[in-house]
């Protein structure tokens, strides 16, 4: 899985959990911090519960590695977690 498509799913997520609280999303790029997107930590938690099930994995566990500010921090995150995991 590419990194365009990791982020595309990561982007999608981000953006259901917006629309299934009634919420309007707005702009979700790579360049926007976690904290402009309009999610609470409760709907985090469900964004991260919902990639962990498309993405079969938890890049949590193996740890974090550098600051997490923007979704393509994230996504990057969700790559490298795959990468480990496939190299395993």
């Amino acid at each position: 899985m590419s990194a365009q498509q990791i982020f595309d799913i990561v982007r999608t997520v981000i953006i259901q959990t917006l629309e299934d609280q009634e919420r309007t999303p707005g702009v979700i790029a790579p360049q926007t911090a976690l904290n402009e997107t309009g999610l609470d930590s409760l709907e985090w938690a469900v964004v991260v519960v919902q990639l962990e099930d498309r993405l079969h994995i938890d890049p949590f566990e193996m740890g974090i590695e550098g600051e997490l500010l923007t979704v393509g921090d994230l996504a990057s995150l969700y790559v490298r977690g795959l990468h480990q995991n496939e190299a395993a």
